[in-house]
């Protein structure tokens, strides 16, 4: 179908990709297994408060309300959209686990089966960081698609599944973050 305006070349790109793999497969019998991520967070992720996905963000966010004393954390959007959020340990298992189990050509998804909004996830961050000021929500960002959900049946048919919480990855990832300074990018 068609695809949501803020998000349509990063979804035609992945797209392209899998329309890729298929032709190796039917012109050159390569085999291939394609993975199809929910939204990652956890270390290493890009903590640029301008260029980073909303996990991140939001965390470097809070950080930045906590250091400079800001009342408020301003988020674009309502808050409304719901997202599937995967922390990447539980990734990283489950790609070995499709490596070591599947033969055959696939596009897999891998997702907790979880929806969180964007005010939930901030609310999180929020409670994991300590902040005591506001989160308020400027309606002059786009919302992006209003929420993201995954088919896991095939991921779930090799014994697959989340070993973090939200909350857990969340508290993981925070930490991180504030111990690693010299490594957020």
């Amino acid at each position: 179908g068609e695809l949501e305006i803020t998000n349509d070349a990063y979804a035609y790109s992945k797209r392209n990709l899998l329309v890729h793999l298929k032709a190796c497969k039917e012109n050159h019998s390569i085999n291939y297994l394609y993975c199809i991520p929910a939204n990652i967070y956890g270390p290493f992720d890009n903590f640029h408060p301008l260029h980073s996905h909303v996990v991140p963000g939001l965390i470097v966010k809070f950080l930045s309300a906590i250091e400079n004393d800001d009342p408020k954390v301003t988020i674009g959007g309502n808050g409304g959209a719901r997202r599937d959020f995967l922390y990447i340990g539980d990734l990283i298992e489950a790609i070995i686990l499709m490596c070591d189990n599947l033969t055959k050509s696939d596009s897999i998804n891998v997702s907790t089966g979880t929806l969180t909004s964007i005010s939930e996830l901030a609310n999180l961050i929020k409670l994991i960081s300590a902040y005591k000021g506001e989160i308020v929500y400027d309606l002059g960002f786009p919302e992006g698609q209003r929420q993201r959900m995954f088919d896991r049946s095939k991921i779930q048919s090799i014994g697959w599944k989340p070993k973090y919480t939200l909350n857990e990855g969340l508290q993981k990832t925070f930490e991180w973050c504030v111990n690693n300074p010299q490594m957020v990018r």
